[in-house]
């Protein structure tokens, strides 16, 4: 090529996505008028000794929006020159570099075309010129900004907002047009005066990396089922506890739950639940090794992307540890490119709770007591206080005066980025505050990630990954969520003289409830959590030769967990009794040890990838422990050393090894023919001898269609391949020492009078034949793309098997033991899961995207005990989900008329009426009905609305087709210790259905045992609303700073709900004592420097 453009290197990954409106944005700031402004105003540094010609402009470059053209034929790039100058504008620059090369220079637009004195001021100028007119368009429309250029020489124009262009060249001239993310097109010019061009992305350069365990492919030649996620999604959540959370309505497939409390963890399922006793949790994998902490302690700003490996083919590469699905945390490092650079994330916010439970008025829970009460007088059923306020009609409204309050949060992140070629380090460094609306709960994190690499040679790289992370997390008492709801009205908060009630009326001095007010004070609950999280991975790439690498791994993590809870004598625990404290040191730690042997291979046709691996990893935990209370002072709870009474200690040790050994095999033919084959072979230290190994095996294979030459030329057909994988994988994860039995103490009177005597006795019986709990499964499936990729997607459905399910067996009395493990039953989830990603608009100025996820997943239980039988007891039913609610159903109230009827159930008029389904006159195992508790469906979507410099981003996210008993229908049901919920009760003057009539004390059992207190928790979830601005280049970078966006988001501003939900979240609060739903409202910055 004899004319060469100078162009500053882009990371296509992480700009395609946005690249259409950044050129739009950069089209309209190329008119006449604002680059000659551009030119006038900027101003650059350029300083360089001896230096080539080429380094010069691509200093200029690299400080500007200017790009330079010249032809290799006339201009020596090589030439060394000298130059300095300060804070000067492009044209001094330039007439500096003319004066010491003696080239001339034209400013056109922000194009700078480079000239010898001796050239021609056009070689086309000599030639026969006709103006060649055009539009360059792609599958969504008109393209902005790409460049058109004669071939050969420095002649060349941009096209417009439409897509136009002009230009004059010779007959026999060749046009190059071309424009990031397209394959750049020769076309010749011949006699044409009008030559419209349609660009086709260059999918290979758009191809993203996904990381499917001791490895990485390109998303194009994936075989199993994985997605992925970017930092740039997950900076769009903005605020979030833990990185499970950027997940959530993004993945297809996987249920994740949320706490609303500070601090609190997600729980995330993968493809429904397998196991009954052995855990559902996902393998979390953080830089190449298993990660042993909490995932709050890993800040979302230090991610670079989450991959969820979700089949068997894609999980097999973890054996025993992937059968629940493995997450694989990327984080941030160094760019090589970049010399140094800072940016900052941050916001600040406030939360508030809108919503409270719908509670009984004072009037109407005085008449809840008086039904309750039925023929007595307000003296007899009232004391003193409950009476004071029936007369004044003066009631307290506990909700409102507990809840009203303001939490706030902040999160602050600055990321250094240095790099000089071949060292390269990465510094995050984090801070993230979560206050609550009570006083003493709340979550604060300090963190810190440094990562590096250095090249020691051309062929060997060593690296680290370090993480030091510092929480605290204040837990309070959770009881002051219910007894700031279900407190009566008929209260005081403060007595004569203005101080805080202890007892709030004589009702409660009798129950022994105390004013919750008291509890949310940190001098009266401290329950505190402190956790300091150290982790540091070394490695070593080395490439023995071409094409055979060699990776060595170490990774150490230690966790130091302290827990201390001091309640003093005026807290709900104490009931003005002396101060209780108690105090626990937990230290974890794991080693992880990996070596993988990698060699790659392309012979014609033929592409070969292996990969062999030997992991080792090993877990140690030691806990010490103290209780006790009679404390003589107000103090803490690391004054626990100084209660008289310490009547509980707390002293263990676990420790557990995992051996490993693996292969991959990934062989590709012409293409887009794929076939991956993994076994992996682990030996676990939890399983009894002689089934401490299994092997683990998976084969994928994969069918590129779009590259067959009969759907190669279908335009709109971006992307088409087939996918189809079977595996097996494993889980042991029980208790590290459930194959060896147990002994526990037992204390023997010898007689009345004499001591007593300690004692051990087995308590668990030992199985020694105790396995694996295997998961086999068989996934098929779809990827597709359609113009250009602005459609696309995915479509996989699975059956996924596990058989010998770790479960607890309970024994006959007469063996003198209360249960064994054994490997008992089998389980299956089913289902299929689609992806779509969509670009519906692109215009000048706006583009629209949409994202959805699906996922449906039936789940049930195939085999138990002795084939075919049921656990009533445990609640595992063959045929239904593995967790289930058995209820009656509740048809109703008894009514006058039906006493006859309702004396043959032991019942009277106003008593709950439950359906004798059996009609054998009494209410037993034949009359429960089957609710399901696992959702049968979620969804996620997410829409992006981008216009100039501003964008919107919504997120919505459901689930549904489950339900469960609620604690607020089953706290006290129809009971009137307590305020209740708001319901139209029975009375001999309002005979209802809806509620029966009011218990004294005791929960009215046929309330709990039915399905009066079941309610379904579909939802649909506004999830947050995410306003941002960018401000133009031209304004940021006055302040140096790359990029500057400011924006406003809403967190959890709305839930739909069933219409008869009575709770305040389906999600995570339908108890009394659940932390309450905030709703938040943040403001942040995202720059870059």
């Amino acid at each position: 090529m004899n004319n060469q453009r100078i162009v500053v290197s882009l990371n296509l990954k992480r700009t395609i996505k946005i690249m259409k409106l950044t050129v739009l944005m950069l089209a309209v700031c190329l008119s006449s008028v604002v680059a000659s402004t551009y030119a006038q105003t900027a101003t650059l540094n350029v300083s360089a000794k001896n230096e080539t010609l080429e380094k010069v402009l691509k200093q200029i470059e690299k400080q500007s929006e200017f790009l330079f053209f010249y032809n290799l034929e006339e201009i020596n790039k090589n030439e060394k020159i000298s130059i300095n100058e300060k804070n000067a504008n492009i044209q001094t620059v330039l007439d500096a570099i003319a004066a010491k090369t003696g080239l001339k220079y034209t400013i056109k637009d922000r194009h700078i075309v480079l000239t010898s004195e001796a050239a021609p001021a056009s070689t086309a100028a000599t030639q026969q010129n006709r103006k060649v007119t055009g539009t360059v368009s792609d599958a969504f429309g008109p393209v902005a900004g790409a460049n058109v250029i004669q071939k050969g020489t420095t002649n060349g124009t941009t096209t417009d907002m439409d897509g136009n262009f002009s230009i004059e060249v010779p007959a026999n001239a060749t046009l190059q047009i071309s424009f990031i993310g397209y394959i750049p097109q020769d076309i010749v010019v011949k006699n044409q005066n009008v030559i419209n061009v349609l660009l086709k992305e260059d999918t290979r350069a758009l191809d993203e990396v996904v990381v499917v365990g001791y490895g990485s492919v390109k998303k194009r030649d994936l075989t199993g089922s994985v997605s992925q996620i970017s930092s740039s999604s997950i900076q769009n959540q903005a605020v979030m506890k833990d990185p499970m959370q950027a997940l959530q309505g993004k993945i297809a497939g996987a249920d994740i739950t949320m706490g609303n409390s500070p601090g609190a963890s997600s729980t995330i399922v993968i493809r429904g639940y397998n196991s009954i006793n052995a855990g559902n949790d996902p393998l979390i994998v953080v830089d190449d090794a298993p990660f042993g902490g909490k995932i709050d302690e890993i800040n979302p700003a230090e991610i670079e992307s989450i991959d969820v490996l979700k089949d068997a083919s894609s999980t097999a590469i973890y054996g025993s540890r992937g059968a629940n699905g493995v997450v694989i945390i990327t984080t941030k490092r160094a760019r090589k490119e970049a010399k140094l650079s800072v940016s900052y994330d941050g916001y600040v916010g406030v939360s508030k709770s809108f919503k409270n439970y719908d509670m009984m008025s004072g009037e109407k829970y005085a008449d809840w007591k008086r039904m309750a009460n039925y023929g007595k007088t307000d003296k007899e059923i009232f004391d003193d206080i409950q009476l004071k306020a029936l007369n004044s009609g003066q009631f307290v409204d506990w909700q409102d005066l507990m809840f009203s309050g303001t939490g706030y949060k902040t999160d602050h992140n600055v990321s250094i980025n240095q790099s000089n070629g071949r060292n390269r380090n990465m510094l995050v460094l984090g801070y993230n505050k979560d206050q609550s609306i009570i006083d003493n709960m709340g979550y604060e994190r300090f963190s810190a990630r440094i990562n590096g690499d250095m090249e020691l040679a051309k062929n060997l790289t060593v690296g680290y990954s370090s993480l030091l992370a510092l929480t605290t997390r204040n837990n309070g008492d959770n009881s002051v969520w219910k007894y700031g709801t279900v407190i009566d009205p008929l209260t005081e908060v403060y007595d004569e003289n203005g101080d805080m009630r202890f007892y709030n009326s004589g009702w409660y001095q009798t129950v022994l409830h105390s004013n919750p007010l008291f509890d949310t004070d940190k001098n009266n609950v401290d329950n505190k959590e402190k956790r300091t999280r150290i982790l540091l991975n070394l490695f070593a790439d080395w490439e023995i030769i071409k094409g055979l690498k060699f990776r060595t791994s170490l990774t150490y993590g230690l966790s130091s967990i302290e827990n201390g809870v001091y309640k003093s004598s005026t807290s709900q625990a104490r009931q003005l009794a002396s101060p209780s404290a108690e105090y626990k040191k937990t230290n974890e730690q794991q080693i992880t040890f990996t070596n993988v042997l990698n060699y790659k291979k392309v012979l014609n046709d033929h592409s070969l990838d292996v990969s062999l691996v030997h992991d080792m990893q090993t877990d140690k935990a030691e806990l010490v422990g103290l209780t006790g209370q009679d404390m003589p002072y107000y103090g803490s709870w690391f004054n626990v050393n100084e209660a008289p009474d310490v009547f509980t200690r707390l002293s263990s040790v676990r420790k557990w090894a995992l051996l490993s050994f693996m292969g991959r095999v990934n062989y590709t033919f012409k293409d887009r023919y794929l076939l991956t084959l993994t076994g992996r072979y682990d030996g676990s230290s939890r399983l009894a001898k002689g089934n401490k190994w299994d092997f683990f095996p998976s084969v994928a294979l994969a069918w590129r269609m779009n590259d067959e030459s009969f759907l190669r030329e279908v335009d709109w057909l971006s992307n088409l391949k087939l996918r189809l994988s079977w595996g097996n994988s494993g889980n042991t994860a029980i208790s590290e020492y459930a194959t060896q039995g147990a002994l526990g103490k037992y204390v023997y009177y010898f007689g009345t009078t004499e001591q007593s005597a300690m004692g051990y006795l087995p308590t668990e019986l030992a199985n020694n034949q105790l396995g694996w709990e295997s998961t086999e499964e068989y996934n098929v499936g779809v990827d597709f793309g359609f113009l250009n990729n602005r459609i696309s997607g995915s479509v996989d459905g699975y059956i996924r098997n596990t058989r010998d399910l770790l479960m607890k067996r309970n024994l006959p009395i007469n063996t003198g033991y209360e249960f064994t493990w054994q490997n008992v039953g089998k389980t299956r989830n089913s289902g299929i899961e689609i992806a779509l990603n969509t670009v519906p608009v692109v215009t000048k100025d706006f583009r629209w995207t949409v994202d959805l996820t699906f996922g449906y997943n039936k789940n049930e239980i195939v085999e138990l005990f002795n084939g075919k039988e049921d656990s009533p007891g445990n609640k595992w039913f063959i045929g239904q989900p593995l967790y289930v609610e058995r209820l009656y159903k509740y048809i109703g109230v008894w009514q006058y008329g039906e006493e006859e009827e309702a004396a043959k159930y032991g019942r009277e008029p106003g008593n709950p009426k439950i359906e004798d389904v059996n009609n054998n006159g009494v209410y037993d195992e034949g009359d429960l009905h089957t609710f399901n508790k696992i959702p049968k469906w979620t969804a996620g979507l997410s829409t992006g609305f981008y216009y100039k410099n501003f964008d919107l981003n919504v997120y919505f996210y459901t689930r549904q087709k489950y339900g469960q008993l609620l604690g607020v229908l089953t706290d006290e049901a129809g009971s009137t210790r307590y305020n209740h919920l708001d319901v139209d009760f029975w009375t001999p003057d309002n005979p209802s259905n809806a509620c029966p009539k009011p218990a004294i004390t005791n929960p009215q059992e046929l309330l709990v045992s039915s399905d009066y207190a079941y309610r379904d928790l579909s939802f649909i979830r506004l999830k947050n609303i995410n306003l941002g601005y960018t401000l133009p280049k031209e304004i940021s970078k006055k302040f140096y700073s790359e990029k500057f966006r400011v924006y406003f988001m809403v967190e959890n501003p709305y839930t739909w709900t069933k219409s008869d939900y009575v709770g305040l979240d389906p999600e995570n609060c339908n108890s009394y004592t659940d932390h309450r739903p905030l709703t938040s409202f943040i403001f942040g910055v995202n720059a870059s420097f």
